[in-house]
């Protein structure tokens, strides 16, 4: 049975934003946040820091896109 989707909550409306931008800063080739957010699952004891900070990341852009496209179909007040 597949989920239910849940909406976007009425009281934040700039989650669809926020997500989006913090995708964009992870994703980042300027600076080296993908080998820092490695590390940071290395010190705190992951077995597979590349694997979690990769699926973190991507886990992160799917949620964003998500919340982008319902934000898109929301009828605004």
């Amino acid at each position: 049975m597949p989920k239910k989707q849940q909406s976007i909550p009425d009281d934040d409306p700039d989650l669809a934003a926020l997500l989006t931008t913090l995708d964009e800063f992870l994703r980042s080739r300027e600076l080296p946040v993908g080998e820092l957010l490695i590390e940071f699952f290395a010190v705190h004891g992951s077995t597979r820091p590349a694997s979690d900070a990769y699926t973190l990341v991507d886990n992160l852009s799917f949620t964003a896109h998500r919340y982008r496209r319902q934000a898109t179909e929301s009828p605004q007040d």
